[in-house]
């Protein structure tokens, strides 16, 4: 997490969890950092343009959509860590079968679609 968040102000979305050591860094009070919670991405955001706070640390892919959806351009950011997906399921799930070839049909119609399926 870079220093220059020392003495600032930080965004956090209520309900999502953030690495324990993250949180010890942000938490600790040498830093004296102000922290900000609000309910959602998109009030994340307006909390932004409003110069409610300084930084938002938030998850990629959310913030671009609530982004889209503000009509807000492209803001400049660091990547703090990187974290693949993975969609699992138990195999001993009631129709395990049929909800992995749902899941692969679904994603191959997005695929041939266009969509991009890109997570980061």
């Amino acid at each position: 997490i870079p220093d220059d968040l020392t003495g600032r102000g930080v965004i956090l979305i209520t309900g999502y969890s953030y690495w324990q050591d993250v949180n010890q860094w942000l938490e600790d009070p040498a830093r004296n950092i102000s922290l900000h919670r609000t309910r959602s991405h998109i009030s994340a955001l307006e909390m932004l343009q409003r110069r409610r706070s300084d930084y938002l640390l938030d998850y990629q892919a959310p913030v671009e959509q609530a982004m889209r959806t503000l009509g807000m351009a492209e803001l400049p950011f660091v990547e703090v860590q990187r974290l693949p997906l993975r969609l699992i399921y138990s195999r001993h799930a009631p129709n395990a079968e049929r909800l992995r070839d749902d899941l692969d049909r679904a994603y191959q119609r997005l695929l041939d679609a266009g969509e991009d399926l890109q997570l980061y």
